[in-house]
């Protein structure tokens, strides 16, 4: 899941590199086993995931910091 939203923002940044400087977009990905990824444009780009009985917040890597 991780190298698939890493992947998926990289196009992003390539394809927009304007419109990237003032907009922050996110993916999460998540597999039937349970294992999760995100990663965003910008910094900042948090999420909560429940496993466990336990909730846990992540902070998604980022192209432009």
């Amino acid at each position: 899941p991780q190298k698939a939203v890493e992947k998926a923002i990289r196009r992003i940044v390539q394809k927009y590199p304007k419109e990237v400087e003032e907009n922050q977009v996110g993916f999460i990905a998540l597999d039937k086993k349970g294992r999760h990824g995100a990663f965003g444009i910008h910094k900042g780009f948090n999420y909560v995931l429940y496993q466990r009985n336990e909730n846990r917040v992540y902070e998604a890597g980022n192209v432009l910091g």
